[in-house]
């Protein structure tokens, strides 16, 4: 059986201002069903997030991340 297809999305996040922002966010991320990976960046506002897109979508972390005080759109 073949493996399921990942795809990777950039979102653009607003509030992030120290490490521990960046930290906040990568685990929020991280514990959604269908994130394999999270790479945030703080100099440009965004995450690089690999995903599998039968579990979830890129729509479906707006409202976590929102919750945690950042609110994002996809790039």
């Amino acid at each position: 059986m073949p493996l399921p297809k990942r795809r990777t999305a950039t979102l653009n996040i607003q509030g992030m201002s120290c490490a521990a922002c960046v930290e906040r966010v990568e685990r929020r991320l991280s514990t959604l069903t269908g994130v394999e990976a999270v790479t945030v960046d703080l100099s440009t506002a965004t995450a690089q997030v690999t995903y599998y897109p039968h579990q979830t979508t890129p729509t479906e972390w707006a409202t976590p991340l929102a919750q945690a005080g950042y609110p994002v759109t996809t790039a």
